[in-house]
């Protein structure tokens, strides 16, 4: 993808109403005063290959899947862009189990998994299916796979912003407001979090950090610590909600 969508363009509309079983999208047909609307299902599997990332409607109803620039020292046999035997017989093979399947598939309701959020467990519910459905070992590897990627220790900013409720949490302690400054010292008191180094190499700005916990309804506010003057910081009380209900 080289195209970036914004909230208001019908295509991003149309893909993520797309990544559930009852997704349409509702189109005009006809000339004039015979114009009717028609819908269309979006349902089916879609893959998206970008450097960077998706707008975050997107990336919420999608399994992100981060891949790495592979070096000298590492062999990976090339896929040519050309079709095979050996593809077509795969393409054969996996029609004719989906289609073996289908009313089967059509039917399960594999487990909810813990450590994946609502929306998680509704992007992997499929996969599951087909996990359990082909048995041995696959139920398992689909389990450890989706809690690799979708899980509570999955990358992408909206689980870094649980990680700074998690590192914040240790940083409040027992006190009952920090300054920014302090909060920001507490932060990167550990070189091996990412606020340390988060802004280019530097420590976490105070912007960058109430960016990250905005979606919380956390604001910085005036504090007044014990033997100091007042200044900005954060509340503990402004935490307690988001901690009970993220971590």
């Amino acid at each position: 993808m080289d195209v970036r969508f914004d909230g208001k363009d019908e295509r991003q509309g149309i893909l993520c109403g797309g990544f559930e079983r009852n997704g349409y999208v509702e189109v005009c047909e006809g000339e004039g005063t015979a114009i009717t609307t028609r819908l269309f299902s979006t349902w089916c599997p879609k893959a998206f290959g970008l450097i960077g990332r998706l707008t975050a409607t997107l990336t919420d109803r999608s399994i992100e899947i981060p891949m790495r620039r592979k070096v000298p020292s590492e062999r990976a046999e090339r896929l040519r862009r050309r079709d095979t035997d050996e593809h077509a017989e795969l393409r054969r093979r996996c029609l004719r189990w989906a289609t073996d399947n289908a009313e089967t598939l059509a039917q399960a309701m594999p487990p909810v998994l813990p450590g994946l959020n609502d929306r998680a467990n509704d992007l992997w519910e499929p996969m599951f299916a087909i996990a359990h459905r082909a048995g041995g070992e696959w139920p398992e590897l689909a389990r450890k796979a989706a809690l690799a990627l979708s899980g509570d220790g999955a990358a992408g900013e909206d689980n870094l912003s649980i990680e700074l409720l998690r590192d914040a949490r240790q940083a409040f302690g027992e006190a009952a407001e920090l300054t920014t400054r302090a909060l920001i010292a507490a932060l990167s008191a550990d070189p091996e979090r990412p606020w340390a180094t988060y802004a280019k190499g530097e420590p976490i700005a105070p912007r960058q950090l109430g960016r990250l916990l905005g979606p919380f309804g956390i604001v910085s506010t005036t504090v007044h610590p014990p033997d100091a003057p007042a200044a900005k910081g954060y509340r503990r009380a402004a935490f307690e909600d988001a901690w009970e209900r993220y971590l």
